[in-house]
């Protein structure tokens, strides 16, 4: 009930599933787009808005079946959630964007990308992969996201969202984040037609991502590793890797700073 009354308030795309977005920053500014990664809210970019909201126009938003979003547990292809992102921008107003994906979003940027490249000005992945399993086999966590406690989340998930200068150095944090996750778990259901679009992604083919592509990776992540970021970048000609030192799979919490200076500096 309180989801459904916090929905009525936040905006809402008005087709089904209605999709829960943010649109802030400089009227007249380029529009950069955040692309979540799984179970992953809108608000996680908070830091990233913040470095870009002057300069550039902001939208970011909730995958169908997360945070504020519409749940539709049915049958769900990575098309399904490619279509969302082009009924939000239709909604929005928005011809073209520069999409900046984490993770999953990453491989939803990957496949809107591929089909609307005239719609994509520039492309940024942030600890992503070109394929849907080359992540850890240890990830289990992640896909029982919606059933975990705190100690749990803390003992298993955070160890694959986080490197280890991050656990070490903002123990308070992530027991923090533990808190704030595990009292808004994310839907069951949702989760799992998000993780079935995933299964169905199939990476584009050389050539098909030609507008200009930075890629971005933790050197100490263990959900998705260094090499699987060597090969996207492999996979899209023309691409740049960065990588960012002592970092795991959440740069935009490990290392906001660093992350939003490459943004600053490729988005502009």
């Amino acid at each position: 009930m309180a989801n459904a009354a916090m929905r009525q308030e936040m905006p809402l795309t008005s087709s089904s599933p209605r999709i829960a977005h943010t649109l802030t920053g400089a009227t007249t500014g380029p529009v950069v787009c955040f692309v979540p990664g799984f179970g992953m809210p809108r608000q996680a970019w908070q830091a990233q808005v913040a470095a870009l909201q002057r300069t550039h126009r902001i939208l970011s938003y909730d995958h169908r079946g997360t945070g504020m979003s519409e749940v539709a547990d049915v049958p769900t292809t990575m098309a399904d959630i490619v279509g969302d992102l082009e009924r939000l921008l239709d909604h929005a107003g928005i011809e073209s964007c520069r999409l900046v994906a984490l993770s999953f979003g990453g491989r939803v940027a990957q496949a809107f990308a591929a089909r609307h490249p005239s719609r994509v000005e520039r492309l940024v992945l942030v600890s992503s992969a070109r394929h849907h399993d080359e992540r850890a086999p240890t990830s289990q966590a992640l896909d029982d996201l919606a059933s975990l406690d705190a100690v749990t989340w803390r003992a298993e998930l955070a160890p694959l969202l986080f490197g280890t200068r991050f656990l070490a150095q903002e123990a308070r944090r992530v027991h923090v984040l533990s808190l704030g996750q595990t009292r808004r778990p994310p839907d069951p259901a949702g989760l799992r037609r998000l993780r079935e679009a995933d299964l169905s992604f199939q990476p584009p083919r050389p050539g098909d991502l030609g507008m200009p592509t930075l890629v971005i990776h933790g050197s100490d992540d263990r959900l998705v590793p260094l090499a699987a970021a060597r090969r996207l970048a492999e996979g899209i000609p023309g691409s740049r890797l960065e990588i960012l030192d002592e970092t795991g799979h959440s740069p935009h919490l490990e290392s906001p700073a660093e992350l939003n200076t490459l943004l600053t500096d490729f988005l502009r």
